[in-house]
């Protein structure tokens, strides 16, 4: 994104959202949450009369060609419920328990000297 906003070729919109695409498939929240930030970056771009509404398409699809080719790719191989149930099913039913532990347990009774 830094280097189109020099160059200002939709090619390099193009790749940013390919790359959040490819971020999306391993890791689905960041991945989703980058491709937001440059469509809220490229609004905040368009609101200065700097950039066309064709930029916010670009990146869009740039994300969407790298995640419907990966969807495409575990509908060939009859493996589409699999990474539907892996990523989204099971872990909504067993998760619950993560992260129930307070920061910082037991610091000050295994680590902290009390003279």
């Amino acid at each position: 994104m830094t280097v189109w906003q020099d160059r200002r070729k939709d090619g390099l919109l193009f790749a940013a959202g390919a790359l959040a695409g490819a971020a999306t498939c391993f890791l689905q929240p960041e991945g989703l949450l980058l491709l937001l930030a440059l469509l809220v970056w490229l609004w905040m771009q368009r609101q200065r009369r700097s950039t066309f509404l064709s930029s916010l398409w670009a990146v869009t699809g740039g994300y969407m060609s790298v995640v419907g080719l990966m969807l495409v790719y575990f509908w060939s191989q009859h493996a589409l419920w699999d990474l539907f149930y892996a990523n989204v099913v099971w872990p909504s039913g067993h998760y619950g328990a993560v992260n129930v532990v307070p920061y910082a347990q037991g610091i000050i009774h295994y680590y902290w000297i009390i003279s």
